[in-house]
């Protein structure tokens, strides 16, 4: 996986995040998303972290 694809999409799942309790506050189905949220971005940030451990031009 590219690094730069890894960064946008951490930003924009921690920006869905961000505003995810009040865009679908009062939703049943999204009362549980919270950790779910951070397990993706955890998940994608170890990722992230092995491909920046690689030297440059290793992917």
């Amino acid at each position: 996986m590219d690094r730069q694809y890894l960064k946008e999409m951490i930003r924009r799942i921690e920006e869905e995040m961000a505003v995810h309790d009040s865009k679908f506050a009062g939703n049943p189905a999204h009362d549980n998303c919270l950790p779910r949220f951070e397990m993706v971005i955890a998940r994608m940030k170890a990722e992230l972290a092995k491909l920046e451990a690689e030297p440059a031009g290793v992917e």
